[in-house]
């Protein structure tokens, strides 16, 4: 076995996790975009959120309620949009290919109880593939209280540029993450991720 005394150059890890944990658009979609993007959300089939190690639902970990947004030609926009702008701002040189999950719409509505998701990774058994995630805003911040974005390493991003409708949080999948309860209101997003060879 050789022993690697230097990094190669197509080694280049990029930036590093710990202080660039999180890339943020302000904005990734306009206000009429966010609202195109609901439409094709609420049109699909409602389900229960489940938990990505188990793929069961457990409302103590994540109470929330979804939809897949397929690609096809009414979605065909969106996947673009999404796709070249990730791929122009992949700062940690992740081998990002392409989707392979549809798009995750999310509602999380304090009428339905605690809703909510306790940490978690993007990554697990079946999901190694997936590289980058994105958390889309898709509901103004005063439609609805609590419901905070929380990076294990980046802490609460809670400032008025996190939050307004249409910006975007990107971070490596494999970083723990977690959305606080919703107290009042409902609170809507996408979440999507990009893929690339499994880790291994």
């Amino acid at each position: 076995m050789e022993i690697i005394k230097e990094i190669p150059i197509g080694w280049d890890p990029g930036y590093d996790f710990e202080q660039h944990h999180h890339m943020l658009w302000q904005p990734l979609f306009s206000v009429e975009d966010c609202d195109r993007i609901i439409d094709l959300g609420e049109a699909g089939e409602k389900i229960k959120g489940t938990i990505t190690d188990k793929h069961s639902v457990d409302p103590q970990i994540r109470n929330s309620s979804i939809s897949w947004i397929h690609h096809n030609k009414d979605s065909d926009w969106l996947y673009y949009w999404i796709w070249t702008s990730a791929l122009n701002t992949n700062f940690w040189g992740l081998d990002v290919v392409g989707f392979y999950d549809s798009l995750q719409y999310t509602v999380y509505d304090a009428n339905d109880g605690e809703a909510h998701y306790g940490w978690h990774t993007d990554t697990g058994p079946d999901m190694n593939h997936r590289k980058l995630s994105l958390s889309i805003q898709l509901s103004e911040p005063d439609e609805y209280s609590g419901g905070i974005f929380e990076l294990e390493r980046g802490g609460l991003l809670n400032t008025p540029e996190h939050l307004r409708k249409g910006n975007a949080i990107m971070f490596p999948s494999i970083l723990r993450h977690r959305v606080l309860p919703v107290t009042k209101g409902v609170r809507k997003s996408l979440v999507v991720w990009l893929a690339g060879p499994h880790i291994r």
